[in-house]
């Protein structure tokens, strides 16, 4: 979900993108939601399937130069039958990129993020940044263990990893995890002001 030019989009579970007017009551001063459309349809999945995997997806809404972009990671994993509910370690990630039309009401799929550019993702925030001031390379989705795949973060030697779109490699950097009292503490992306 993410609050762009004066409306909230929301991507459903089939990666619809629905917008969500919401304007102040008259009456009360309060929020209220004035009306909910479906803006554009559902990406179509074009990710690999592995014999024998299961995979897990995951959603993202990040605004480019004026366009809404849509950033989908599947992480593929071995089910492992010997413990119920337990599973071995990750075996492949990919990430997909679309990029919103509106007249075509739907997403169209890009390549490229751009050599200077790079795509900082989390549950909590996720951004579009020009990485060529801070010297880190361009092209790439950044993203966080965010909670939502414990499993694929559980032995990493660090709470970020980097996908490389050129390539399609996945690889940490070297960012602190920080544990307190066997309690895990999510990492969070930290922006400078524009």
């Amino acid at each position: 979900m993410m609050f762009y030019e004066g409306m909230l989009y929301i991507i459903d579970r089939s990666n619809n993108l629905l917008g969500i007017n919401v304007g102040e009551d008259n009456d009360n001063g309060k929020l209220r939601v004035s009306r909910i459309e479906r803006l554009l349809d559902g990406a179509p999945c074009g990710f690999k399937y592995f014999r024998g995997c299961l995979s897990y997806f995951d959603s993202y809404l990040v605004e480019s130069h004026g366009a809404l972009l849509l950033v989908r990671r599947e992480i593929f994993y071995i089910r492992d039958n010997d413990m119920i509910g337990a599973t071995k370690p990750a075996v492949g990630i990919e990430f997909e990129v679309s990029q919103s039309d509106f007249q075509s009401r739907s997403w169209v799929k890009v390549s490229s993020v751009g050599d200077d550019q790079a795509l900082f993702i989390s549950k909590g925030s996720s951004r579009f940044v020009d990485v060529s001031r801070y010297k880190l390379n361009g092209n790439c989705i950044y993203f966080l263990d965010d909670g939502s795949c414990d499993w694929f973060w559980k032995d990493a030697p660090s709470s970020c990893a980097v996908y490389d779109m050129r390539d399609g490699n996945c690889f940490f950097i070297p960012l602190p995890t920080v544990r307190s009292k066997d309690v895990k503490m999510l990492a969070a992306w930290l922006f400078p002001q524009s």
